[in-house]
């Protein structure tokens, strides 16, 4: 379980700064704002006609001025990649196939890397790490009522008393100015688990699953819908709504999904959404400031568990947080380390007392 929760606390810290990494690796999705932004609909047209082979499935708007938009393409063979294009210029700046780095590191930490495959796409995976994280919260209460004087030794360190003391104290310091932060992650990473299991996730694992059968490539599928028209639907439902993601149809006569922010809340990110029908009629609305019981926690959960609530503040209280967030995102698995040699040291110490006959 140290083990687990090591590499779910490294995936994690890592997750908190994704988008930021893949910048800086990806010369594709960085650019130069501009002044005045190309038309969307242009934009696709051209990605499309670069990549007839596939279809668009997804379009991811930029998340920053200096950030590409991202089209998500597949064929009928079931392969995916994505295709970089310049928001200002309209110009295509490259593509991507095959899985990516930052892909791989969320999918160890949300799904344990099981949400690739299988009937309901990440199910499995999200109930193991959300019972992780449950047996998180109950170490974390367990080690309270063990060290229940804890404000006494809360600032010491002890290095000249030998290493068990030392890995002692420090398990216990990383431990209690963790401890929030330990179980804030650990109850929001239950809930995820507990929403797999209740099936509130019904409508985006069917997404899931729809995203593992193979896209019609235009050539044998009826004409996409002009996206800019749903966008101004939507702000017409939603004026406060920055969009951010456009879920395409992979077949024909299926519908477009458009889901955004609301300006000015923290919480609920990237939740509300309009549907519409293949004629560009609106089917469904869905409000995330509506909602409410255990929905509205689980809504409220991820953007506290992954950071977003803060995105779109001053920089420097953004990227303080963020900062903050990954440091306290290695405790975890800090605690495993300090945990595990405690253990191995008592264990040696114990079988040495019993070679000199101590009991």
């Amino acid at each position: 379980m140290g083990l687990v929760l090591l590499l779910l606390g490294v995936t994690g810290a890592l997750t908190v700064f994704r988008n930021e990494i893949d910048w800086l690796i990806t010369p594709s999705l960085r650019v130069t704002p501009g002044s005045k932004k190309a038309d969307l609909d242009s934009i696709v047209k051209n990605v499309q006609s670069a990549h007839s082979d596939y279809r668009i499935t997804t379009i991811g708007l930029q998340p920053g001025p200096r950030f590409a938009h991202i089209f998500y393409v597949s064929n009928k063979a079931n392969q995916d990649g994505e295709v970089f294009a310049d928001p200002y210029t309209g110009e295509i700046k490259g593509e991507r196939f095959g899985l990516k780095l930052g892909q791989v590191i969320k999918s160890f930490h949300t799904n344990l890397l099981l949400n690739f495959a299988g009937p309901t796409p990440g199910k499995v995976g999200r109930i193991a790490a959300g019972t992780f994280g449950a047996l998180f919260v109950t170490l974390t209460l367990t080690g309270l009522v063990i060290y229940g004087k804890f404000w006494k030794s809360i600032f010491r360190v002890r290095f000249n008393r030998g290493r068990q003391i030392l890995w002692s104290d420090l398990h216990k310091t990383i431990g209690l100015w963790s401890l929030l932060f330990n179980l804030i992650i650990g109850v929001t990473a239950a809930m995820f688990g507990y929403e797999a299991i209740a099936g509130k996730r019904g409508g985006e694992r069917g997404r899931m699953a729809e995203r593992k059968q193979p896209a019609e490539t235009p050539a044998t599928s009826s004409a996409p819908l002009e996206v800019q028209p749903l966008i101004s639907a939507t702000s017409e439902l939603f004026p406060d709504l920055d969009v951010t993601v456009i879920n395409l149809p992979r077949r024909p006569g299926g519908d477009t999904r458009v889901t955004g922010k609301h300006k000015g809340t923290r919480f609920f990110r990237q939740a509300s959404s309009v549907e519409f029908n293949p004629d560009g009629e609106t089917k469904k609305v869905s409000d995330a400031r509506q909602k409410s019981g255990e929905t509205s926690l689980i809504a409220i959960a991820k953007p506290v568990h992954f950071t977003s609530w803060v995105e779109g503040s001053h920089p420097a209280i953004e990227y303080g947080f963020k900062a903050l967030w990954c440091l306290l995102g290695l405790s975890p698995g800090l605690l495993a380390i300090t945990g595990a040699l405690l253990f191995f040291k008592r264990s040696k110490n114990r079988n040495t007392d019993l070679a000199n006959g101590i009991v």
